[in-house]
């Protein structure tokens, strides 16, 4: 299940941050990729985390946090490797 961290670095108001999401509580089944989102605040960022977070039911989904643009891949999401794990 997807947890709501509230994000309490401070980065400068310049600087963009982003967010990678994996969907789906099953992403090996749905065949999904990891998807990058981009904030102009952390504000917009934390909002965002927290509607997910809410909104999670059947679907699910693992996020990881960044300040540069980065490329993760699946297996170093939690709900891909949990999944792995139930095999």
């Amino acid at each position: 299940m997807t947890r709501f961290r509230k994000m309490t670095k401070l980065i400068p108001p310049t600087q963009k941050c982003y967010l990678t999401v994996l969907w789906g509580e099953n992403p090996i089944a749905s065949e999904s990729e990891p998807e990058v989102y981009t904030f102009n605040t952390i504000e917009e960022r934390d909002a965002f985390c927290k509607g997910v977070h809410e909104a999670d039911g059947w679907n699910g989904c693992d996020w990881k946090t960044h300040e540069e643009p980065k490329t993760f891949d699946k297996t170093e999401f939690y709900n891909w490797n949990q999944y792995q794990e139930g095999k």
